[in-house]
């Protein structure tokens, strides 16, 4: 079973570079909103921002981190869903998932514009990773980011990402469609895969693990699909 991850640090709060670095109370619902407005082309939906507040989000357990300056703004985000290895929008993401039941995937990352290349958008990924570190079940991290955003791809490999695949026409922005590259990080050594499977293995192992008809597959199959449809993504602010 999926756990929020705890992000932020045990003492509520940590200052470095005069930046605090804590999670979210409700009252930072509107700034974040604001900024999510600012730096994603994917409009959110209300249920995401109370599900940050509240730490579950479409049924998913989500973390995050902020960053705020010395007068409480906000200026900059991270937000992570934890969520189960084989049904996580990614087909076949590591080879172990026996071992590691369960992912970390990076819905939003942003840095507000005067606050750029001041590392604040390493500095919240690496509670994101920490996060993920401590908890054994996670064979990985991952993330969709839009093909044209060189900075964020950059951003990523330098942090130890991989290139795993690309999604044509993943998302559908303004009436026109965009493509992803998916990127990800090992945790605890497992291993990545950069090949999904192909269709008879997939269905030997959703008959084996249903017991039932090939009806029962397909039904599997359909809602997957629908389940990376509804996660937000887009990581795509230059930090």
């Amino acid at each position: 079973m999926a756990v929020a991850l705890t992000c932020a640090p045990s003492s509520g709060a940590m200052v470095e570079d005069e930046l605090m670095y804590r999670t979210a109370s409700r009252g930072d619902k509107h700034m974040l909103r604001r900024l999510h407005e600012d730096w994603f082309p994917i409009r959110y939906n209300e249920n995401f921002y109370e599900g940050l507040i509240r730490g579950s989000y479409d049924g998913r357990p989500v973390s995050h981190v902020l960053a705020t300056n010395k007068e409480g703004q906000v200026c900059g985000c991270i937000t992570i869903s934890t969520l189960p290895s084989r049904r996580c929008g990614e087909d076949y993401l590591i080879e172990d998932a026996e071992a590691f039941p369960n992912v970390a995937y990076i819905m939003t990352v942003g840095v507000k514009d005067e606050y750029r290349r001041r590392g604040v958008g390493t500095k919240l990924l690496q509670w994101a990773l920490a996060a993920a570190e401590r908890d054994p079940s996670i064979g990985a991290v991952f993330l969709h980011v839009i093909t044209y955003n060189d900075a964020a791809i950059e951003f990523y490999r330098r942090n130890g990402f991989e290139y795993i695949r690309t999604h044509e026409h993943f998302y559908h922005i303004r009436g026109k469609d965009y493509g992803c590259h998916v990127y990800a990080k090992a945790m605890h050594d497992a291993t990545l895969s950069r090949t999904p499977r192909g269709l008879l293995t997939w269905l030997l192992d959703a008959l084996s693990s249903l017991g039932g008809s090939i009806f029962s597959a397909l039904a599997s199959s359909d809602e997957q699909g629908a389940e990376r449809d509804a996660v937000p993504v887009v990581p795509d602010s230059m930090v």
